[in-house]
């Protein structure tokens, strides 16, 4: 009886060294993917403030050389005005992908997978950036017989809109 104890003490306590080990290697990946997303965070935000900077910068730009553009100097103006409007839309665009990544992230944005027309996609996303291209060509050369494809038709527009609006700047 007193070896089978100490036997039984022995086998107990291997487990309890066994369950330990396995909690600590899950305590140690944890802390390892805390540490990945806190510098995977911390390059998202460096990147989101730049990126929040440049048209802010533009829009600061523009209206403050506005404010001393002589009225006779319509086109100064007008080009000016233009600026600022670019600026703008591109300062929502960022707010509108932060909102909607925040949205994706929490559950709150679901992906609506959908069998969609890729051509029809194509076509209405060239259309939207023509004017950005008005200095570059726009070459859109769409195969005749694509399959339909299943995608949330609005979150890969929104996609395409912003690499096409990152390759025209």
């Amino acid at each position: 009886p007193v070896e089978q104890g100490t036997f039984l003490e022995a086998v107990l306590s291997q487990i309890a060294l066994a369950i330990e080990h396995e909690q600590l290697g899950e305590a140690r990946e944890h802390a390892t993917l805390l540490t990945e997303s806190e510098r995977l965070y911390k390059t998202l935000l460096n990147s989101v403030s730049h990126e929040l900077r440049t048209p802010i910068a533009a829009i600061t730009g523009a209206t403050s050389t506005l404010r001393t553009v002589p009225d006779e100097q319509i086109a100064t103006r007008e080009t000016l005005v233009n600026e600022i409007q670019q600026a703008a839309e591109r300062l929502n665009r960022l707010v509108e992908n932060l909102l909607d990544m925040s949205r994706l992230e929490s559950g709150m944005l679901r992906i609506r997978s959908d069998w969609c027309d890729v051509a029809d996609l194509i076509a209405v996303i060239a259309q939207r950036v023509r004017p950005l291209f008005l200095k570059h060509e726009l070459i859109v050369d769409v195969a005749p017989d694509l399959p339909l494809v299943r995608m949330d038709y609005v979150l890969i527009e929104q996609a395409l809109l912003n690499l096409l609006h990152n390759a025209a700047a």
